[in-house]
């Protein structure tokens, strides 16, 4: 009688043949052929160019291309001749930098625009309230940097 427990390794082939498996259902071969397109263009490369930099035929690069072949021994190669992530290869996600980049910086931009704004905005407050009350403000205290309590009190105009 054979022990439940007992397990038998797997031989490196079908290793290799259980993680192919895997790796069939979990990504799909037609967008992954289609984001290895969209890189290549964004990249400026031909299917000769990028082939040769990979060091494969250019009817391979076709079969990734047009999911005939499974790319997965090259999406490393393929990632960095393109200046994507393999991430995104696989998964199509909003990792991808060349796109990111230029959004990045816009939306960065525009931040630092209303940051400005409102910190023009609590200066003018900042100076509306000290007139109220009476105050005049030196024009390093218009806004207090992390000093003590003491030092951050506004001086009382000589009457």
């Amino acid at each position: 009688m054979r022990k439940q427990d007992a397990r038998r390794q797997l031989s490196a082939t079908e290793a290799r043949n259980l993680r192919r498996l895997l790796l069939l259902n979990v990504f799909e071969p037609e967008a992954i052929g289609e984001r290895i397109k969209q890189a290549r263009e964004r990249a400026g490369l031909r299917q000769e160019d990028l082939a040769d930099i990979l060091g494969v035929a250019t009817r391979t690069l076709q079969n990734y291309e047009g999911a005939t072949t499974k790319p997965f021994k090259q999406l490393n190669a393929i990632a960095a001749a393109t200046g994507v992530t393999t991430e995104w290869l696989l998964h199509g996600d909003a990792t991808r930098e060349d796109a990111d980049a230029s959004g990045n910086a816009e939306s960065i931009a525009d931040r630092l625009e209303e940051l400005a704004a409102g910190v023009a905005g609590l200066v003018r407050g900042q100076a509306l309230i000290a007139a109220a009350l009476g105050v005049q403000l030196d024009a390093h205290e218009q806004i207090p940097s992390q000093r003590s309590p003491s030092a951050a009190r506004p001086r009382r105009k000589p009457a």
